[in-house]
């Protein structure tokens, strides 16, 4: 069995998605940073390929470590900021999964390069229509961060792998999408169902045990608690 370096690189790049979806949640300032290493990754691939293409491996490496930077730095110390262009980004590549096509630029005997064919308007008013709706939205903002940056690399983890190709990046950008929003939408609402269920209890102020907010007396040490704040 022949060793496929690309497959399981991928492929960690898939799991990596899928943690950051699942728990992404949980580590705000963390899941902040890691969003804009990966948008600058995303955008100075993209600034790279339709604007300063050059076949130079250690300038496209230039470009993808200075625009991770630039995002790095905006997304922590604007927050709002970072919501809105995350799912503006978001909003965009599951447009062009659609909407954009690959021809072959040029071909040798054991490698083939494909050029992509964006619709430019289409994924500008993709990247606009989603960059307001999460910056309005904002409030959601760690979800939004999380399952947006998990898909991306779900998505692109997929096409790394050979699982599917760049034509259905859209498809499963979406699913995974959907896949993490659920997921951390009823965690979210499991954690507001406790919250809500503690706010109907008190504690006894001598013995500490957690006593029904009506009760008069605690059921453990027998002392009177009514009126008790919680």
């Amino acid at each position: 069995m022949l060793f496929n370096a690309e497959f399981f690189f991928g492929a960690i790049v898939i799991l990596v998605g899928l943690a950051v979806e699942l728990v992404g949640w949980k580590i705000h300032q963390q899941i902040v940073s890691v969003s804009g290493f990966i948008v600058g990754l995303v955008v100075g691939d993209f600034i790279w390929s339709q604007v300063f293409y050059v076949d130079y491996i250690f300038w496209r490496i230039f470009i993808l470590a200075t625009f991770s930077i630039i995002f790095f730095v905006l997304f922590f110390v604007y927050i709002r900021i970072s919501i809105g262009v995350t799912l503006g980004i978001v909003g965009a590549l599951i447009v062009s999964g659609f909407t954009s096509s690959r021809t072959i630029a040029d071909w040798s005997l054991n490698y083939v390069f494909f050029q992509t064919n964006y619709n430019y308007p289409v994924l500008v008013i993709a990247f606009a229509i989603s960059s307001y709706a999460g910056y309005r939205f904002f409030k959601l903002g760690y979800i939004i961060l999380s399952t947006g940056i998990g898909s991306i690399l779900v998505a692109y983890g997929g096409i790394i792998s050979g699982l599917w190709t760049y034509n259905y990046l859209g498809i499963f950008l979406l699913l995974s999408l959907l896949l993490g929003s659920i997921v951390q939408l009823s965690q979210e609402g499991i954690i507001r169902e406790r919250r809500l269920q503690i706010m109907d209890f008190k504690y006894c102020p001598k013995c500490g045990k957690l006593i029904d907010k009506n009760s008069a007396i605690c059921s453990k040490c027998g002392r009177p608690v009514s009126g008790e704040e919680n």
